[in-house]
């Protein structure tokens, strides 16, 4: 190999890269074929990096070359706070998870950077109002803040029965939660079996993510509302709402308010076979197990019979087939990151807020796909 294709970087550019996606610097040796001592010696001195093996560190830590040079190190990810119980799971989370907690970070900043901090305020006034209007309520497992809620964003029984599948459902929720509470909803394709979704909810602008590839809609649902929950309690959170314990105190609370909201006390009738909550279900864009849990949440049934119908419920899932629509790329760029994000860095690049190409990469688009607009 010549002199020239050898690249001396920031060495201090290329360990903040590997920690931000979580990976051993031995893993990534063995990913490019060379010793340990070898890819060391480059974190260590930054010096005679071959330049192919350099598009390969950019690829995996998910990075534009551009950035080994930079003469400063970037903040590194805040990690929300996981509130499972993590004797389920390994500390360390996978590179997916790890990327997607990255960009939910990176478009915070970006629309903190769009809208100063006065334009957020007004934006959460609805906080100050629920405080104001239930201030000795000091737990959100109350049906009264749910319906609160649902008022507050328009969200009437009407509306959400005029939907026409769980997929249309999600899609009212999230615009409603994005444009009228004013918290922009992501979507990133993360393990199942490590994470349904997480929210940052300590600075303003709050969001939420939720995972892309879910087992079925209607969770996807569930979770969204469950992170609204932690948004109302100002509690950044990891979860998986699906694994949680009565004395998981936080998750059991958002987890009961998440139940309030999709399925008001009104809707809720007695149903003592697994086939009527199917279908009742069905009819509320919810999962059978939601609308169950309502029902033993409201003593309309007992423990036993609780206990017995969840079984059958859950011996008749079918197994998800993760089907994924073959979108067009401005489709799935809005898919991912919300309506109220695409919009935002539309506008500002129209008034050269931010530039085309700018704009282009954090949509994830080629210029032309959007400058027409």
């Amino acid at each position: 190999m010549t002199k020239d294709n050898l690249i001396d970087i920031n060495p201090q550019m290329l360990i903040w890269a590997r920690e931000e996606m979580q990976i051993r610097a031995n893993d990534i040796a063995s990913e490019l074929q060379i010793s340990l001592e070898t890819y060391s010696n480059w974190e260590n001195n930054g010096k005679n990096i071959p330049f192919t093996d350099l598009k390969v560190l950019a690829k995996l830590y998910k990075r534009q070359i551009s950035c080994f040079f930079l003469p400063d190190i970037p903040k590194k990810s805040r990690r929300p706070s996981d509130h499972r119980n993590l004797s389920l799971f390994n500390s360390n989370l996978s590179n997916d998870t790890s990327l997607a907690i990255r960009r939910a970070s990176r478009y915070k900043t970006l629309l903190m950077e769009l809208n100063d901090k006065r334009y957020y305020e007004i934006k959460y006034k609805w906080q100050g109002e629920l405080k104001i209007k239930y201030p000795h309520i000091k737990t959100i497992d109350d049906e009264n803040i749910a319906e609160w809620l649902r008022n507050t964003m328009g969200l009437s029984i009407e509306d959400q029965l005029k939907t026409n599948s769980s997929f249309d459902f999600y899609n009212l929720l999230r615009n409603l939660i994005e444009y009228k509470l004013g918290v922009p909803v992501f979507q990133f394709k993360m393990p199942v079996e490590e994470i349904q979704g997480f929210c940052y909810a300590e600075e303003m602008p709050y969001c939420i993510a939720v995972n892309s590839i879910h087992h079925a809609q209607t969770g996807k649902i569930f979770t969204l509302i469950h992170e609204l929950g932690h948004i109302l309690k100002n509690q950044s959170s990891i979860c998986y709402p699906e694994k949680v314990k009565k004395d998981e105190r936080l998750e059991f609370e958002c987890n009961s308010f998440a139940g309030s909201f999709l399925v008001p006390a009104k809707v809720v009738t007695l149903m003592d076979n697994s086939d009527e909550i199917y279908k009742k279900a069905k009819w509320l864009r919810i999962s059978s197990e939601v609308y169950l849990r309502r029902m033993h949440t409201l003593k309309l049934i007992s423990d036993s019979s609780f206990f017995k119908l969840l079984n059958d419920i859950r011996s008749k899932v079918k197994p998800n087939q993760n089907f994924i629509p073959n979108l067009n790329p401005m489709r799935k760029s809005i898919n991912s990151r919300g309506q109220y994000l695409f919009n935002k860095v539309i506008e500002a690049s129209k008034i050269n807020r931010i530039s085309y190409s700018s704009a282009a990469d954090i949509l994830g688009l080629k210029i032309n796909h959007f400058i027409h607009l």
